[in-house]
């Protein structure tokens, strides 16, 4: 709610163009019930779900209580939700979770973690081989000016831009695409191991 509130602000300096806190909880109550396509969820009131997060008053971003809408929307981080009631049934009480078991959980967790670093060896050597590759080759490519005029010259954009469709890549850039690609193809896969087919050469007609 907050970044919904902040990001309006965007819209210009104008006070009065601005998301209201109010329109933002409203947006996140009942406008999400409406969304989802549900009437009854989203407010509190006879005959709808009881859906509700109950905060400490207590809490430094709620002292004082001066507009309870604005500071929930505003300066609410989670750390005043004390309880959560969901379908009538309590599943957060008193900051305790209820309906799982944390410590098995993560216990769980733990043992997962083994297998997958295990299982995962393989791809991080992998990862790890071409990291540096890509390091190099990225930021060049991306300091590199491209013409969007179809290659014919380089690109001055002075209004919209105009991109043809597919246009075919220079050959600079092909050949820097296969030496990439064969450095590559050395850092990850052996020598033993290279099928001919696995790496087809790059065609340029320039």
């Amino acid at each position: 709610m907050h970044f919904a509130a902040a990001a309006s602000h965007a819209r210009g300096p104008e006070p009065e163009r601005w998301i209201t806190t109010q329109q933002v909880f409203t947006a996140a109550t009942m406008g999400s019930a409406r969304a989802l396509g549900f009437d009854n969820i989203g407010r509190i009131a006879e005959g709808c779900v009881a859906d509700i997060v109950f905060l400490d008053l207590d809490a430094p971003t709620l002292i004082p209580l001066n507009d309870p809408v604005s500071q929930a929307v505003i300066g609410e981080d989670g750390t005043s939700v004390t309880d959560v009631m969901v379908g009538g049934r309590f599943v957060v009480r008193d900051r305790r979770l209820l309906t799982v078991d944390l410590p098995s959980l993560a216990a769980r967790a733990t043992e997962l973690r083994t297998a997958i670093n295990e299982r995962s060896a393989g791809s991080r050597a992998r990862f790890d081989a071409v990291a540096p590759i890509l390091q190099d080759f990225c930021p060049r490519l991306a300091r590199t000016a491209w013409a969007s005029n179809g290659g014919a010259g380089p690109a001055r954009h002075h209004g919209p831009i105009r991109l043809n469709p597919l246009p075919k890549p220079p050959t600079a850039f092909v050949n820097r695409i296969s030496a990439i690609r064969s450095r590559i193809r050395s850092a990850v896969v052996p020598q033993s191991a290279r099928p001919s087919s696995v790496w087809p050469p790059l065609q340029c007609t320039r």
